[in-house]
């Protein structure tokens, strides 16, 4: 099993963090993960994006294929289109990275209380984060829970 995520949005979105927060609750759970970033020199509004990698063999790099898009904007569809026939993109205009949190791990079939494990470990906004999570996992509809079986 080998199953690759981008997460695009501008700088300042998020895509970094949403990145970290699902490779390190994979890897508590016995996957392994392998993360690369590629980001534009602007401060704010250019267009990054991780693409995480995950297994239950080690990984050494991400593939081209992708089988889920976490698209913070709009822009990131329009350049990202190399999604596997059987994937799926979470989008959503005007809401907060950590909305986007609750969908992708409802969607990935990892309980909620993973993610506020995650969450109570940034420290940061724990409140705010936990509000916009719950709304995104009690949002997503598709679920991809094949991954992991």
């Amino acid at each position: 099993m080998r199953f690759n995520i981008l997460f695009g949005g501008q700088a300042g979105q998020g895509p970094n963090i949403l990145s970290i927060l699902l490779g390190k609750a994979l890897i508590e759970r016995g996957y392994y993960v392998f993360i690369s970033r590629d980001y534009q020199s602007l401060i704010r509004g250019g267009h990054n994006f991780n693409v995480l990698t995950f297994s239950d063999v080690p990984v050494y790099s991400n593939d081209s294929k992708l089988d889920l898009i976490i698209a913070l904007d709009e822009n990131t569809i329009n350049l990202h289109k190399e999604i596997e026939e059987s994937g799926h993109i979470i989008s959503g205009e005007g809401k907060g990275n950590m909305y986007f949190a609750g969908r992708l791990f409802k969607n990935l079939c990892l309980e909620f209380k993973v993610l506020d494990e995650q969450l109570k470990k940034l420290k940061d906004r724990y409140e705010e984060n936990i509000k916009q999570a719950k709304e995104g996992y009690e949002e997503e509809k598709k679920i991809m829970c094949k991954v992991f079986n």
